[in-house]
Parts: C-alpha cells; structure tokens; sequence
C-alpha cells in the first residue's frame, strides 16, 4: 500500500513537471502580460483534454493495485485461517489420541489387577481330592486349570445349595461337614464374576486399540475356566468371550 502511494506521487510530480515544460514550451517567448484570456483558456482545455484521460487512467490502475493487493491479503488470512483449523485439527487428534491411550492404560490395569486376583483367590482355596486309597488336597485353580484332567468335577454345581445360597454367603446355615464344599463353591462364583468382569474391561480395551489380541490371549489362557465353570452352571454361553462362544467346543 505504501508503495502504491509513492507510485502515484510519482506521477503527480511528472504531471507536473510536463505542465510546466509545455508551458515554457508553448509560451516561450511571450510574456506574461501579453498572454491573452483565449491563450491561456484554450492551454487549459488543451491541457485538460490530455491529462484528465492520463489521470484517470493512472487512478483506475491505482484502484486495481490496491484491489489487487486487498485480495493477496484476503487470500493470506484465508491460509492462515486454514493452516490453524489443521493445526487445530492435528492437535484435536492428538489430544484425543492421549485420551485414548489413558483410557487403555486404566482399563489394562483394571484387567492386570483382575487377572492377578483371580489368580490369587483360585489358589487360596483347596479341595480333597481321592487317590487311590488315600486323598490329597487340590487348589481350586488347579481344578479348573488341569488340562485332560478329571478331577475338576469335584467342584460343587452352582445350584448344589438351593435355597440355601443366600443364608450361606450371609455365614449362617453352614453345616461344618459342608465347609470346604462351601468354600469351594464360593471360590467358584467369585472365579466366574471375575471372568465375566475381565471379559467387559477386554471387550472396551478391544474397541479403544482396534484389535482383539489381548481378549483372544485372556481367552486362551482361561480357557478352560470358562468351559468348567460353564459346565458347573455358574457362567452361561453369553458370559463367555468371542472367542468361546465360536469354538467347537461343547459346553
């Protein structure tokens, strides 16, 4: 803009400077005093008639320059503009990459807590087991972990208490003969809500990092809880992962 301005006094001066060499040209031997009115009025329309043109001419070429430079400056902003909406844009993603990652992280130790207190409670609570003429005792962890093993039928059914479910989980109605079966029995309930608690967390962990390689791996490793525990009627099919549900497996 500044320029535009210098450009255009730039010519005023050469206008003016033209006026007075056609002057000195026109009127170089006359005097002032002997110019006459019809001299000086036909000069002025002589000089009008040629300049008005020029001058306007240089106008409108100002005018564009400046339209033009208005329009350069209108479409910067609109770079600019463009420029931070993709940042702003990449920033978004970025920050709702971190969430994502946040969120995967509590809920992968959600599951690494789960996994460690199954772990836990599985092996705290034993059940005798017949061997040939004496007994040993077994954990309920090994009971549902043995592979081709048979003595995980030991296990109590779900609904081996009936009625008596609730009066026994509250400590009363407990026959001391029925303790380790009991024992056993509420191990398994609890095995069975903590898998199905780690197959929910997997499932939202699965659908955060857009794959099912930690649910299929939880899936293997407690294989065959989930088929026991189905089989004693503490888990239903749809308790269980994917993964189970489409096996050939029969429950």
């Amino acid at each position: 803009m500044v320029q535009s301005h210098f450009n255009i006094r730039n010519v005023a001066i050469l206008i003016l400077i033209l006026a007075a060499l056609l002057w000195f040209w026109l009127f170089e031997d006359t005097h002032l005093d002997m110019l006459a009115a019809d001299d000086i009025v036909q000069f002025a329309i002589y000089y009008g008639g040629v300049m008005t043109p020029i001058i306007a001419l240089i106008s409108l070429m100002a005018f564009l320059r400046t339209l033009g430079q208005q329009n350069y400056l209108i479409k910067q902003q609109e770079e600019q503009l463009k420029n931070q909406k993709e940042q702003l844009k990449i920033q978004e993603e970025q920050l709702s990459s971190l969430k994502r990652d946040a969120e995967k992280t509590g809920i992968f130790q959600v599951v690494d807590r789960l996994d460690r207190d199954l772990n836990e409670l599985a092996k705290s609570r034993a059940v005798q087991v017949k061997a040939g003429k004496g007994c040993h005792a077994k954990t309920v962890f090994d009971l549902l972990k043995d592979v081709g093993g048979r003595e995980w039928n030991k296990l109590p059914e779900c609904k081996k208490f009936g009625p008596r479910q609730e009066a026994i989980m509250n400590g009363f109605d407990i026959d001391p003969e029925e303790d380790e079966s009991v024992k056993a029995w509420d191990t398994a309930s609890m095995a069975a809500i903590m898998l199905t608690n780690l197959r929910l967390y997997l499932e939202k962990h699965d659908e955060l990092a857009e794959n099912s390689v930690l649910s299929k791996y939880y899936a293997l490793k407690y294989q065959t809880f989930y088929y026991r525990l189905a089989r004693k009627g503490y888990l239903e099919k749809e308790d269980m992962p994917t993964e189970i549900q489409e096996g050939t497996h029969e429950l």
